[in-house]
C-alpha cells in the first residue's frame, strides 16, 4: 500500500503513467459494470411492461372498459380459434 500511495504522489513519468493506466483502468472496468446493468434491464424491460401492462389489462376488463392489449389479445385468440380445424 505504501508504494501505491509513493508512486501517486511523485511526479516522475513512470508515476504518471502508473496514474494514467489506474484511471484508465478504473474507467473501463466502470463502463463495463454500467454497459452490464444496461444490458440486464433490457432483458428484463420487455417482461416487465407485459406484467404490469397484464396486471392492468385484468383491472380494465373487470371494471368492463376496453383496453388496446385486451382487445388485441382478444383478437388475437379470435383468430387462433378459426384456425382450428
Amino acid at each position: 500500500m505504501q508504494v501505491f500511495c509513493f508512486h501517486l504522489q511523485r511526479k516522475d513519468s513512470f508515476s504518471q503513467r502508473f496514474k494514467e493506466s489506474l484511471i484508465n483502468s478504473a474507467t473501463h472496468l466502470h463502463i463495463s459494470v454500467l454497459s452490464s446493468r444496461r444490458r440486464q434491464i433490457l432483458d428484463v424491460a420487455p417482461l416487465r411492461l407485459w406484467f404490469v401492462s397484464s396486471i392492468d389489462t385484468a383491472h380494465l376488463c373487470k371494471s368492463g372498459r376496453l383496453h388496446f392489449i385486451s382487445v388485441s389479445l382478444r383478437s388475437t385468440g379470435m383468430r387462433h380459434q378459426r384456425r382450428k380445424p
